[in-house]
């Protein structure tokens, strides 16, 4: 029978007022000839720290099962089997009390077991490495970038989850988060929610009292998701919000329970600000390209771009950009050539300075006509590419149809080429 402690259980830092801490891990192997019955556990803690008065409710477990000693000792009586060759891990718990900072534990263990076989009593015996008592220390919240939004526009009159995800670390044991405090820059939000727990904004604050979050000791931490209701967007005096409107929401104050004390830290983490609009459009190039031939070919359909309205709302379309190898360049909307309907086309952009209006839910498709010259010997593949997002003008209609005020696709996430 080998015995000793688990691979993977290390020195590590407890903390003073804590449940369910581990103290100690030990792993059993049958041998490979019999299989064994393993009758007692002895637990014996050791180090700096007194048993009496700084810990409570010693107990053990291995795998479901847990196991407290025998009244007024560290024996606790078992009756299982471990099989030929197999491995019974055994976990060893307290619950904290007082403890002083740099005293230490060292929980050691004797099993007693009886071959199964052989019939055969032994005992054997193990360490498990020391735990050092150390002060609980919650580090300041951090965005998680991959699951937090970026800089975009937002459509009003949504609830959006997950606009900003903070990850709260613990470290040398659990922490529980009882109040978190956010405020609000601009305007256009009603509110944020955290799990099922939704707080107003109150001027410029919102604030989660109570909420007690539990943060497990570890580098993972938690991570605590934000959703945010958006206030409706309309154009002036209709009751709801600007177009345009920028908020950002602020993570200022965290108060938390940590080993008994309660501490209050003044923080200062923002999400990223958010453009409040009534609609947005996508904007797709949806062809793979032409073959031509070597030589001049002219008029011939180059490349497609589509632009669709929200279901929210209109757009109006005034610049899109765009690349295309070709002269006498002619784009048509949905078939129609745009110089019927005061578009102006080159081979960068196509240009509508009073606006092109895309209904709600509705799609237009642009394809790109030109002529090519192909200075090669043979065929090649020629294609429109989008220009960049931020020569793209658009408007959600509310706030105006004049180029000159117009939008700016530099914050679309549906610009894609």
């Amino acid at each position: 029978v080998s015995f000793g402690a688990t691979s993977g259980f290390t020195a590590a830092n407890i903390s003073k007022n804590q449940t369910g801490v581990k103290i100690g891990s030990f792993s059993l192997q049958a041998g490979s000839s019999e299989a064994v019955n393993v009758t007692n556990i002895n637990v014996i803690l050791g180090g700096t720290a007194t048993p009496a008065t700084n810990y409570t409710n010693l107990r053990i477990t291995d795998g479901s099962q847990t196991v407290v000693p025998s009244t007024g000792s560290n024996n606790f009586s078992v009756n299982y089997d471990v099989a030929a060759g197999s491995t019974k891990t055994i976990d060893v718990w307290v619950d904290t009390l007082e403890i002083t900072n740099g005293s230490t534990t060292i929980a050691s263990s004797t099993v007693t077991y009886r071959g199964k076989v052989s019939g055969v009593t032994n005992t054997v015996s193990a360490t498990a490495p020391t735990m050092t008592a150390a002060s609980i220390s919650v580090a300041t919240p951090t965005l998680v970038t991959a699951s937090t939004l970026g800089a975009r526009y937002m459509i009003g009159g949504t609830t959006v989850n997950s606009v900003a995800t903070y990850n709260v670390v613990s470290t040398n044991g659990t922490a529980v988060l009882n109040d978190l405090s956010f405020t609000v820059a601009g305007s256009g939000v009603e509110s944020l929610t955290i799990g099922s727990v939704t707080a107003p904004v109150v001027g410029s604050a919102v604030n989660f009292y109570g909420i007690n979050l539990s943060v497990p000791a570890g580098a993972s931490g938690l991570n605590i998701p934000v959703a945010v209701k958006y206030s409706a967007v309309s154009a002036s005096n209709q009751g709801g919000v600007s177009s345009g409107s920028v908020s950002t929401t602020t993570l200022t104050s965290v108060k938390y329970t940590a080993g008994g004390t309660q501490t209050t830290s003044s923080i200062s983490v923002a999400a990223n600000p958010m453009t409040l609009v009534a609609s947005l459009p996508t904007v797709k190039k949806t062809s793979t390209g032409v073959s031509i031939n070597a030589g001049t070919t002219t008029n011939v359909k180059i490349g497609t771009v589509t632009v669709a309205a929200d279901a929210k709302g209109d757009v109006t379309l005034f610049q899109l950009p765009y690349s295309v190898s070709a002269t006498n360049v002619i784009v048509k909307a949905n078939g129609t050539d745009v110089t019927t309907i005061s578009g102006v086309a080159s081979a960068t952009s196509t240009v509508f300075a009073s606006g092109y209006r895309i209904g709600a839910g509705n799609t237009v498709t642009f394809d790109v006509y030109g002529d090519v010259v192909n200075g090669g010997s043979n065929s090649s593949n020629y294609d429109v590419s989008l220009g960049s997002s931020a020569s793209f003008k658009w408007s959600d209609v509310v706030d105006g149809l004049v180029i000159g005020t117009a939008k700016l696709g530099s914050l679309l996430t549906t610009y894609n080429n």
